[in-house]
């Protein structure tokens, strides 16, 4: 691959997942509503059922992901049961679903990271499910009730008003579907969604249906979705800045030629966004959110493209300890201030404010980075992505903390050449701790070729292999295939700037 095909058919698109293919199925026929709008993601539900009975990402055992899939299922199932479309198997579906929910409980204490909105978006579908009398395992979720709570406090009294978005829209699923059935359609983005979620889209168009009334777009971008996903739903539609900024991120940290057209154009184009409202970066211009993630790397990436832009957008994320991803979250993330602190580069010898900032974002990492359990972070499933991004930007601030970021990518490389935080070495993986080693070899810190031929082994091994390990933490774990690829083209890059072959 070239890196014009990087840039060719950018679609904004990420894998498709069981948990927001169930809000889909949960639709009812507008004419027959005694039967699902879309039976198809009935199908995909069942053709993805997995062998332990749940469903979920088939290849990372994420138990918080495993368990919100499998409640989503399950409530799919249980809707249609006493229906036409109800297939003999699916009750033993349901049983098993239910059996499986049962063992995700005993490790969901030991799986540090949750999902997005999942205190939230569990106790919905638990609600939901009430009147089918299920052997759920209600007990084992006390806690997410009391953390919901909180999070509901955050978020003050649910007020929708449709000229200030706020991030907690994405999961609009939450609220009661008497309250989804009290909007109109004048509050849907331009594509039909609600944000550019499908879950919360379905589940107002559910709403809205069991109250007599319908969405036409909705049920055009619901449609869109399925086609895309070819029968099964993801998350979130478009996604096209998110896409494009990650592209470019990665190309930044191997130091490819930014003179590229293709990246020259790509940049251009970004630029336009970043004083308009939202100010800084949203994943997608649909929803009109900015977040700190984005805009940091968004920052990083326009000041490497040498267009000069306002700091001001990142500096709205500084809240004098660290930098936030939204402005309602409960816990911060190590990422998002990695990321911020590589933008900050940019300012820190010309002002003094900045650089101070930027000090203060390293004391906060300091710790995060040095626990025995470190190098977790709440956007991505491994420890490699956030090794493999502090390893390249703590090179210019803080050699003793990269130091550990290098020993501990160094010391989790497996036989075979690659790295992998679950049961396998992954593609994706191995770039990100590529990336970072690369960086660390150009800086004089990694003096040993020896585990970059290793890895180079291992990527030549794979190179046609897909990469459909989900490792990105959303509502469920999810995937960017243009992304993927932009991680193993950048790999390939640097190594072949260090000439290994």
């Amino acid at each position: 691959m070239d890196v014009e095909q990087l840039f060719a058919g950018l679609a904004g698109c990420v894998s498709v997942d069981s948990y927001n293919t169930a809000w889909v199925a949960l639709v009812p026929d507008f004419n027959e509503p005694n039967k699902p709008q879309w039976p198809q993601a009935l199908d995909f539900l069942r053709a993805t059922q997995l062998s332990d009975g749940g469903w979920g990402a088939p290849i990372i055992y994420h138990p918080h992901e495993r368990t919100l899939c499998t409640l989503a299922a399950i409530a799919a199932f249980s809707c249609w049961q006493q229906t036409a479309v109800n297939c003999p198997k699916d009750q033993q579906r349901i049983s098993q679903g239910i059996a499986a929910l049962h063992k995700y409980t005993h490790d969901l204490a030991k799986d540090p990271l949750e999902l997005v909105g999942y205190e939230l978006l569990l106790p919905r579908l638990v609600r939901f499910l009430e009147p089918y009398d299920l052997d759920l395992p209600t007990e084992s979720w006390y806690k997410i009730l009391d953390i919901g709570q909180r999070k509901m406090f955050l978020l003050g009294s649910l007020d929708i008003e449709p000229t200030k978005p706020r991030a907690w829209w994405f999961s609009m699923e939450i609220l009661p579907e008497e309250r989804l059935a009290q909007l109109d359609e004048g509050f849907l983005t331009h594509h039909g969604s609600i944000a550019t979620s499908t879950a919360a889209t379905a589940a107002f168009l559910r709403a809205q249906r069991l109250h007599g009334k319908d969405s036409p777009r909705a049920a055009a971008f619901i449609k869109r979705m399925l086609a895309i996903g070819h029968g099964g739903a993801a998350f979130s539609w478009p996604i096209e800045h998110y896409e494009l900024l990650w592209i470019l991120d990665q190309l930044k940290r191997v130091q490819f030629p930014v003179s590229h057209p293709s990246v020259r154009k790509a940049i251009s184009g970004l630029s336009r966004y970043w004083m308009l409202p939202p100010i800084g970066f949203a994943g997608s211009s649909a929803f009109g959110v900015a977040d700190g993630d984005d805009t940091s790397v968004g920052y990083d990436v326009l000041c490497w493209g040498e267009t000069r832009p306002s700091i001001d957008p990142l500096l709205a994320f500084w809240n004098e300890t660290h930098f936030r991803t939204y402005r309602d979250e409960l816990t911060a993330s190590v990422t998002v201030n990695l990321h911020a602190l590589s933008a900050l580069r940019h300012n820190a010898a010309s002002q003094p404010a900045v650089q101070e900032i930027g000090h203060a974002v390293l004391e906060w990492l300091r710790p995060h980075l040095c626990h025995d359990d470190g190098f977790a972070d709440k956007w991505h499933y491994s420890p490699m992505y956030v090794a493999g991004h502090a390893l390249e930007t703590l090179l210019e601030w803080d050699h003793g903390l990269a130091q550990k970021s290098l020993d501990f990518l160094l010391a989790q490389q497996q036989a075979d050449g690659g790295w992998g935080c679950g049961q396998n070495t992954t593609v994706e993986e191995t770039g990100h701790a590529l990336i970072g080693l690369t960086a660390a070899f150009r800086d004089g810190l990694l003096k040993d070729k020896r585990p970059l031929r290793q890895a180079a082994r291992f990527l030549h091994a794979r190179q046609n292999d897909p990469a459909i390990e989900r490792l990105w933490i959303g509502k469920t774990l999810f995937n960017s295939p243009k992304i993927v690829a932009a991680i193993r083209f950048a790999a390939n890059y640097a190594l072949t700037q260090l000439d290994i072959h």
